[in-house]
């Protein structure tokens, strides 16, 4: 009886966790260490030290709806339900034992975040607050209008995905959000910008080398800095200059499917996805350079 108290003891959340990190989290997702800050940052202190088996939905209610945050909470409850299902085909639960999280509704996404659609008016004067930045930011900023990359593409990406003589980036799968390696042709603009960056931080292994956050951050200080805030109060930030460019490049007649395809989104589903290996290349690059030509034509 002493030994079996001694091993249900044991068996705590943390303990259960940690096991879930070693043998699914690291061999299955690209970036493990940021579900064990998730975990650390939200879950840890709050029910790890409780058994496993003894946290009822109650406990699991209880916690996500203390956690602050437009994604924090849905983000837990994902993680925190697959380590649920997964655990329980473990054996750490018994066969009749049921999921907390597959009762408990999950937390509402806040559908604004993408949805913030920046003005020309709003983009010109972006551009003209850019130069009080860092000039790594300037530049990392206005690579992201050219390019409609998302800000790790620019970000963490390093300088040997630069290629020079062809006019391409690529983008590698270990910073991709599909975990796919891209080519992503250039326009003029968009070389003369690494150029000038290369110029800076060319003697170092990543494009920006910054903190991931800063350029995110100063997008949005320049936002609230000049009160640029659309009919429901909302600044802008660094995601929604894709959107600027999926609505505008639209608006100046580029193909629906080409926009797609810059913006590394998938435009083939279904069985036809299995047989589409087009890439767009020659429409991409055509579509870079009367993209930077608009943008040109808006801030100066």
């Amino acid at each position: 009886l002493e030994r079996n108290l001694t091993l249900r003891n044991k068996y705590t959340l943390n303990y259960v966790f940690e096991d879930f990190m070693d043998n699914y989290i690291y061999k299955a997702r690209k970036r493990p260490e940021e579900f064990l800050g998730h975990y650390n940052c939200h879950v840890r202190e709050k029910l790890g030290d409780m058994v496993f088996e003894d946290i009822n939905l109650i406990h699991c209610r209880d916690l996500i709806d203390s956690i602050k945050g437009k994604r924090a909470p849905h983000t837990i409850y994902q993680l925190l339900k697959q380590c649920w299902i997964h655990q329980h085909g473990r054996g750490f639960l018994e066969p009749q034992a049921t999921n907390p999280f597959l009762i408990l509704k999950p937390p509402v996404l806040d559908k604004r975040i993408r949805d913030r659609l920046i003005t020309d008016e709003e983009m010109k004067i972006l551009w003209e607050k850019l130069p009080t930045r860092d000039r790594r930011v300037e530049l990392g900023a206005k690579l992201l209008v050219h390019t409609a990359c998302r800000v790790g593409e620019i970000n963490s990406n390093r300088w040997e995905n630069v290629d020079w003589e062809n006019k391409n980036l690529i983008i590698p799968k270990d910073i991709d959000k599909e975990g796919q390696a891209r080519l992503k042709p250039l326009s003029d603009q968009s070389m003369e910008l690494l150029d000038e960056l290369r110029y800076i931080t060319g003697n170092q292994e990543q494009l920006i080398f910054i903190n991931r956050n800063v350029i995110g951050k100063n997008l949005r200080k320049i936002s609230m800095d000049n009160n640029l805030q659309d009919g429901e109060g909302r600044f802008f930030n660094a995601h929604d200059l894709r959107t600027y460019f999926s609505t505008n490049a639209r608006k100046i007649g580029l193909d629906r499917t080409i926009i797609e395809s810059y913006l590394s989104h998938v435009t083939e589903k279904g069985a036809s996805a299995n047989y589409a290996f087009y890439d767009y290349q020659d429409e991409k690059r055509e579509l870079a350079s009367k993209w930077s030509n608009h943008v040109d034509s808006v801030v100066r």
